[in-house]
């Protein structure tokens, strides 16, 4: 209620962010890297971490505005596959993106706090809207009308390691819609490479961050597998550079 007070929206949004940031890290949740709780880790009060936020911030800010000097910039909230309707074909040089991995993590779970903080939702039906266009990382994300997979039938690799995964939970009760996650979520990358390409300059360069990914002991080579899309899709070409490897304690593949 103070924060909304303030007139000036850019100063009130400022205030707002850290007000979230802040809500979340003095409270009990973590993510780890799904979303649990740690009711005895020690945590700073609200209004300390808030104003250790805002002054940090201020410096930041400052030491930016000092020493760099940016050209104006564009933010479109909006889903990737609708790039086409603001920006015109062939006219980007540049693209880099962090896109998930198919890991089943479902990430309006681990930022509801702030979707609700910061008004992005109102109800469930909100995070709904947004999870429905989402990339398909996650079982949670997938709904009865999901069908990017149509788009990946030709691709070889991915129904054999959609195949693999469900013969490891044929004898469960639960993962039954693991093996469907791994097409959608090919699908859905499918559509962004294609998207992306559209608006891309003939001697432009795209990068993704992205990883490997393991469901049930099973390997999915993500980045072949991208880069096996990307081919498919007309890119000139596509390499991948290895940044680090990951490694889980559920398994001893490194990733």
């Amino acid at each position: 209620k103070i924060i909304n007070k303030i007139n000036n929206k850019n100063i009130r949004d400022f205030f707002m962010v850290c007000m979230a940031k802040s809500a979340f890290d003095t409270s009990y949740v973590a993510l780890c890297p799904g979303t649990t709780f740690y009711p005895f880790r020690e945590k700073n009060e609200f209004w300390i971490e808030f104003g250790d936020k805002v002054n940090t911030k201020i410096n930041q800010l400052n030491l930016i505005q000092k020493n760099i000097k940016f050209n104006k910039s564009k933010f479109y909230n909006d889903n990737c596959l609708n790039v086409g309707n603001y920006l015109k074909n062939e006219t980007v040089d540049f693209a880099i993106t962090s896109p998930p991995y198919p890991n089943d993590l479902e990430y309006t779970r681990q930022t509801r706090l702030e979707l609700y903080l910061l008004d992005f939702v109102k109800s469930m039906d909100d995070v709904a809207k947004i999870k429905k266009q989402m990339v398909k990382s996650s079982t949670k994300l997938i709904y009865k009308e999901s069908n990017s997979s149509k788009f990946i039938n030709d691709f070889n690799s991915i129904d054999e390691i959609s195949k693999k995964i469900a013969i490891k939970l044929k004898d469960k009760n639960w993962g039954w819609d693991y093996p469907r996650m791994v097409k959608e979520y090919f699908g859905d990358m499918y559509l962004c490479l294609r998207e992306t390409k559209k608006v891309l300059k003939k001697d432009s360069k795209f990068i993704l961050v992205c990883g490997d990914q393991t469901i049930q002991g099973v390997y999915i080579p993500v980045c072949d597998i991208l880069i096996e899309i990307s081919k498919k899709l007309g890119y000139s070409k596509s390499i991948k550079e290895k940044y680090r490897v990951r490694r889980s304690t559920g398994h001893d593949i490194p990733l």
